[in-house]
């Protein structure tokens, strides 16, 4: 018996996971062809030697085809994968002489803290006052960061989730398309594709 349930609990396991994956719900052509739309600019931004071209380069290339009706998709249950590779990649550079210097960041992040209340408090004034957002949408829409929890949140409280996440993949589209540029230009540093390691995942430790 307890054999039998066991048997049945790892079905159930392995059904959920991979019942998003099944053809009638993930679209494998449309995904595939972002992906090719994504990798083909993000080669293109290389050529041209653009910074951060494998962001920029599909951010670009997706961002036009979505107004150009061109059916681009990237289902949500690739993000969390996705999400996870970001964190690796960020965490490792992360190193025990940068932490010990992180009372030296005191300052700055209170900086940080009273901008983003005030970012908050001005956005959701400009949206409510100038878009005509009401209230609770306009709240979300103001916040400086958290695209899908925002959106979600105005969703739950009773605003309109669709429009908080088009302010915010408009505030995202336009700080990546910026910010390097101000930093390479100001800092005169180069944010172009970093060289090589010469080292495999296959070299990593276990």
């Amino acid at each position: 018996m307890n054999s039998s349930l066991t048997i049945g609990f790892f079905v159930h396991v392995i059904r959920t996971f991979f019942r998003p994956f099944h053809p009638r719900q993930f679209p494998y052509l449309r995904f595939g062809a972002t992906v090719a739309l994504g990798l083909a600019a993000g080669w293109l931004f290389v050529q041209f030697n653009i910074p951060l071209p494998w962001m920029l380069g599909p951010l670009v290339a997706t961002t036009l085809a979505a107004l150009m009706h061109i059916p681009v998709s990237a289902p949500a249950v690739v993000r969390p994968p996705m999400s996870n590779m970001i964190g690796v990649m960020l965490g490792a550079g992360f190193t025990p002489d940068m932490l010990s210097k992180a009372p030296q960041w005191l300052g700055t992040l209170a900086i940080q803290v009273v901008l983003m209340v005030l970012l908050a408090v001005i956005g959701s004034q400009f949206y409510r006052r100038a878009g005509k957002l009401d209230p609770v949408t306009a709240l979300y829409a103001g916040m400086p960061g958290g695209l899908m929890e925002m959106s979600m949140l105005a969703e739950e409280k009773g605003g309109d989730g669709q429009v908080v996440a088009l302010i915010h993949s408009a505030r995202i589209l336009f700080i990546v398309m910026t910010v390097p540029f101000i930093v390479q230009w100001l800092e005169h540093v180069q944010l172009g594709p970093r060289q090589a390691s010469n080292l495999s995942v296959m070299d990593a430790p276990a």
